[in-house]
């Protein structure tokens, strides 16, 4: 995120079971909004909303939205089953408004 910009994400994430029986998974939408001000960090701006219920066949799996101050980024974070494998995959809905690229009226 840069200097002076405000960010959306609305983040899907699904989670299968590697192998040919798929007995572990889930699905999970997390929507947040971020700001970053001039010369300041990312940070979150209000709280992480869970769109729906989540949809997990163990109770501990889990995702979550982690903000790295030093590389000015948010990164999804995955938890998954203890000695499963699972193939996990994301899909990122980016909204950005800057004040470089905006104007006001």
């Amino acid at each position: 995120v840069g200097e002076r910009e405000a960010v959306t994400l609305d983040v899907t994430v699904q989670a299968r079971m590697y192998g040919a029986s798929s007995t572990q998974g889930g699905t999970y939408r997390r929507l947040a909004r971020y700001i970053r001000d001039a010369n300041g960090n990312i940070s979150l701006a209000g709280s992480i909303q869970v769109l729906g219920t989540d949809q997990e066949t163990t109770a501990g799996m889990d995702v979550s939205l982690q903000l790295d101050t030093a590389a000015q980024t948010v990164t999804p974070r995955v938890t998954g089953v203890a000695g499963t494998r699972l193939v996990w995959v994301a899909r990122i809905v980016v909204t950005r408004i800057s004040e470089e690229a905006s104007y006001a009226a």
